[in-house]
């Protein structure tokens, strides 16, 4: 972490476009969202068949 107040507030320009792309996405229902447990899961399940 930076100790600098002012650095550690700096996002890059790229990160600010992907996230408000995600959330123009979002906002129009095209972005699907899961509750995390149901995220979990399925991240589980699918580590399992790729061994």
């Amino acid at each position: 972490m930076c100790k600098d107040s002012d650095q550690a507030q700096i996002v890059p320009t790229w990160h600010q476009e992907v996230l408000g792309q995600r959330l123009e996405s979002l906002n129009a229902g095209i972005e699907i969202v899961s509750p995390w447990e149901e995220a979990k899961d399925r991240i589980r399940q699918r580590s399992r068949q790729a061994t």
